[in-house]
């Protein structure tokens, strides 16, 4: 009986260090996933552009192709719906009164809507650190304190790299679409569909997950329940595609917006921080191809399949040096820069 008091008792300091230690970790996260998001918020914005402000986002009376990425919007709008009319009027109120509203250019007739887009922005990318984190796992051998490290490191880095507008989708898509990555890897179908919807309904270019399945499986190997797979992911995504655009064929604006010539000319503007993000680019090129043939098969796949297409897709209807358009390719090329500084690939799958 005293032995197993005894037990108990050494057993209790160390719980409490387990549970100060956990409680400090997550207190971290939510700090460093802070960050970004405050900064977006702040400056370039999240709204404010006159095709895409947030309150026509929501409402669906945004510019094509802008409106077209649903899925917040979706989600701001149901829940903006519950809150309550003396809610809204207060917090209506308060926005008219405040400075930082305005300089943040927030409309205070919709202010319940900015507020929950925050938030949503916030737990995505929250959400996106843990899920980057597991990605990279499946890949290198790390730490267990070094993997925490990495993902603190991408909320340091993404600030800089905001050339102009951060928009309300670009946060969420991050998530899904890592989500999708990392679910099609241990090809946990139960879960991998679900994501995969959203990420198709929040961004159109989630329909490269179906292309990075193909690389990796290649022609040989796609067959059967592996071919089947693959057309499903097809199917969906162009018909949801196809669905939202027919819903928003009537607003102003084309599928695309045409940026190849701006990006012949000009393709980065160097002032500020500029030159970063030209050096970044350039690295996300660089590194992969210098660590390409250590890779495992699946970030050789998913980096051929995902990154030319988005640097592709950007000369013609993006710019350039807007690092945001590449952010579907972030988790494999930062996995990759991550391997060029001696982390060394865990299998070649």
């Amino acid at each position: 009986m005293l032995r197993q008091i005894s037990e108990i008792n050494r057993k209790k300091p160390q719980r409490l260090q387990t549970l100060v230690r956990h409680s400090a970790l997550s207190m971290t996260y939510l700090f460093f996933a802070a960050i970004p998001v405050s900064m977006a918020i702040f400056h370039p914005g999240i709204t404010g552009y006159e095709r895409a402000n947030l309150e026509d986002m929501v409402y669906g009376r945004a510019y094509r192709p802008f409106v077209q990425r649903t899925l917040v919007p979706l989600i701001v709008r149901n829940c903006t719906f519950v809150v309550p009319h003396s809610a809204k009027s207060f917090l209506q109120d308060k926005f008219n009164a405040s400075q930082i509203v305005k300089k943040i250019q927030w409309n205070p007739q919709y202010a319940v809507e900015h507020l929950i887009t925050a938030a949503v922005m916030y737990l995505s990318f929250l959400a996106f650190l843990l899920i980057l984190r597991s990605f990279i796992l499946n890949f290198l051998d790390l730490s267990a304190k070094a993997s925490h490290l990495a993902v603190f490191f991408i909320a340091v880095l993404l600030p800089p790299t905001f050339a102009y507008k951060v928009y309300i989708y670009d946060f969420p898509q991050m998530l899904l679409f890592t989500g999708c990555l990392l679910l099609l890897y241990k090809q946990n179908w139960k879960l991998f569909y679900p994501l995969y919807v959203l990420g198709c309904i929040n961004k159109e270019m989630t329909i490269l997950i179906p292309l990075a399945f193909l690389f990796w499986m290649g022609t040989k190997s796609l067959k059967g329940s592996a071919l089947l797979h693959f057309l499903i992911q097809l199917i969906v995504g162009v018909s949801i595609y196809l669905a939202i655009n027919h819903i928003f064929r009537s607003n102003p604006g084309g599928a695309t917006e045409w940026h190849l010539v701006r990006n012949l000319t000009k393709p980065f503007i160097l002032g500020g921080f500029g030159k970063l993000r030209l050096l970044l680019f350039l690295l996300s090129v660089v590194l992969p191809i210098w660590q390409f043939k250590k890779a495992p098969l699946f970030l050789k796949a998913s980096l051929l399949a995902i990154y030319p297409a988005l640097i592709c897709l950007t000369v013609l209807f993006g710019q350039m040096d807007e690092v945001r358009v590449y952010y579907e390719a972030l988790p494999v090329v930062y996995t990759f820069a991550l391997s060029a500084i001696g982390i060394k690939f865990k299998n070649q799958i």
